[in-house]
């Protein structure tokens, strides 16, 4: 018999023997197995622990985790990928205020020394003289209805000017073009430069042509 064995023959050591590992939880490992680390980081004789990583995090924390990757930590600056997006945004809800003749909501989208061009070589409006035109052709529910699509928009190096070129569908006119340039104000962008113009297929440009200057050789007569 061990030392040990014959310590514990005795009946009051060994309710000595229990009470002490029930006072202090006191394990012994497994042979030949590491003891698993503690939740405080620490091992049992007070050595650093280094946790396994685990297959299965707690849903929680991915979720914190994707809305940290999604939204970027507040004062960050949005990403060009977010700039060009939010341009196409701004000119989605200027042409949508125009469908519906939302006359404050489309005016509103131009920068104060906003130009547009219109398809005549004679329209070329600062925003107080296109504002008048607006006032006069938007009426509660009813405006002009272009729709846009195949939108490329550029922006500057300094991530303040974005200059774009889409494609524009009408019921009246067919398939146009509008070219122009936002600035950056603030939180949003602003429209400062619009210009509208008509495609002409190059296999019927001369005759457009030809139509155009009798237009003109007609008027100087008057």
């Amino acid at each position: 018999e061990t030392l040990t064995q014959q310590w514990l023959l005795s009946p009051s050591r060994r309710v000595l023997a229990l009470s002490l590992l029930l006072a202090f939880g006191c394990r012994a490992p497994a042979s030949g197995t590491a003891e698993p680390p503690r939740a405080d980081g620490f091992t049992a004789d007070g050595g650093t622990a280094i946790a396994a990583p685990s297959d299965a995090a707690p849903a929680a924390a991915g979720e914190a985790e994707a809305q940290r990757e999604v939204a970027p930590p507040a004062g960050r600056e949005p990403t060009r990928a977010a700039l060009r997006a939010e341009a196409g945004r701004v000119l989605d809800d200027w042409h949508d205020a125009a469908a519906v003749g939302d006359r404050n909501r489309y005016v509103d989208h131009f920068s104060p020394d906003a130009v547009f061009l219109g398809t005549d070589a004679t329209e070329r409006w600062d925003l107080a003289t296109f504002t008048a035109y607006v006032d006069e052709h938007f009426r509660p529910g009813a405006g002009w209805a272009y729709t846009p699509s195949d939108r490329h928009v550029i922006l500057g190096p300094d991530e303040k000017i974005a200059w774009f070129d889409e494609k524009l569908t009408s019921n009246k006119y067919g398939e146009l073009r509008g070219t122009g340039a936002l600035r950056r104000d603030g939180d949003t962008w602003r429209i400062a430069h619009y210009s509208m113009t008509f495609t002409v297929p190059n296999d019927v440009g001369s005759q457009v042509v030809q139509l155009v200057r009798a237009y003109f050789e007609s008027k100087e007569g008057e």
